[in-house]
This record gives structure tokens, sequence and C-alpha cells, in this order.
């Protein structure tokens, strides 16, 4: 940690459930719907059984002569469901994503020597990300033989990552 900072306990930043008020207690559960749906739909057994259900419908064929409607069944099923399950995948993926981000900031605000405006480095430009990615990868570069890093990434003598807006 640098100077003036104070230790964040994680009882001060993730609330306890049941101080989490009504409207957002429902959205958390939409949202925990869709964790199981996308870990159930993820799991072997739903593979298994889209693919019995795509072999069913071939088998099926021959019964409807391969007809317009016969195509046309598989075709808006599988449309429906990709189409869902784009929007359940990607809420998911934002989701993991914001937690991991804020895991890795309380890791880096736990540690002494790390400069601070590497947490939350996520929210600015691409182009302060991608001169920060550049700053570091120079920094580690500059990792003598012995393994000390020549500049040492620390508070004091970062190499000027980008500052948040």
């Amino acid at each position: 940690m640098t100077s003036g900072s104070q230790p964040v306990s994680p009882r001060d930043v993730v609330p306890d459930r049941a101080t989490i008020p009504a409207d957002e207690r429902r959205a958390q559960s939409v949202t925990d719907a869709m964790s199981r749906i996308t870990g159930a739909l993820g799991s072997f057994p739903a593979v298994l059984a889209s693919v019995l259900l795509i072999l069913v419908w071939a088998v099926c064929g021959p019964v409807f002569h391969f007809s317009d409607t016969w195509q046309l069944v598989i075709n808006t099923g599988t449309t429906i469901i990709t189409f869902n399950m784009v929007f359940i995948i990607q809420n998911t993926q934002n989701r993991d994503g914001r937690a991991m981000q804020v895991k890795l900031d309380a890791i880096l605000g736990a540690l002494d020597g790390v400069d601070n405006r590497l947490m939350g480095l996520e929210d600015l430009p691409e182009s302060a990300i991608r001169r920060a990615q550049e700053v570091l990868h120079d920094c580690a570069e500059a990792t003598d033989a012995t393994g000390d890093p020549s500049p040492r990434p620390g508070a004091d003598s970062h190499p000027k990552v980008p500052a948040h807006p």
C-alpha cells in the first residue's frame, strides 16, 4: 500500500445479502438464474441433449419428406436458442469480468510498492491502457538476470503509468 491509504476489509465493500434492497435482490435473482442457465447449458448433459435432438430431427426427415416445414423447425429453434444464449453468456461474462477486476484491484491495493494508479485501469481509454501495457512491458524487459527489476515499478519510481481522468 502507498502512504496514506487504509486497508479495506471485504466487509466494507461486499454487502450482507440481507441488507440489499428488495429491487436489487429481484435483479440479482434474475442474474443468478442466468448464471445457472449458462452453467447448465454448458454442461456435458446439455451438449449431449443437443446432439440427440439434432439426430432425432435428422431421423424424422424421411417421415416428413424433408419438407420446408421440417427444415424450418430446426432453423427457428436454433435461431431462438442462439439469440437468447448470446445475451445470457454476455451478461455472465460481463459480471465475471467486473468481479475479477474488483478482486485484482483489492490485491493491488494490498501490496506494498504497487502504483495504485493501476487500480481501475480497465476504465481508462484504450490508448491509455496500451501505454500502461507498454510501460509495464518495458519494466519487465529491464529486469536483470538476478530477477531485480530495474527500474522497479513502485509507487515512487513508476515510469509514467497514465493517470485516471
